[in-house]
């Protein structure tokens, strides 16, 4: 995605060259949350930031009342990524 011209100031102000960069620097969602916030601090309506509806929509859910589920989440995907393969490698063979 092509960021609007505010998110390019924003990533200036937050000392980095891109989103890519603050995702690497603060997670996605620590990201999206940055975003939000300076939205909220400028007075400025989200989409001077986030052009597409869909990024505004994900945006406005992860950094509010869905932020807590989507980090519990992403930890227990985090914790079962290979529990497949253990199981079936622990298997009794016979």
């Amino acid at each position: 995605m092509s960021p609007t011209e505010d998110l390019t100031k924003l990533y200036r102000q937050l000392g980095v060259a891109s989103g890519e960069q603050l995702i690497q620097q603060r997670g996605l969602q620590g990201a999206i949350t940055a975003v939000v916030q300076a939205a909220q601090a400028s007075g400025q309506p989200l989409q001077k930031y986030l052009s597409s509806i869909e990024g505004q929509t994900l945006a406005l859910a992860l950094a509010g009342p869905l932020a807590q589920d989507y980090t519990s989440k992403l930890t227990a995907m985090g914790q079962a990524a290979g529990a497949t393969d253990r199981a079936f490698a622990a298997r009794p063979r016979g």
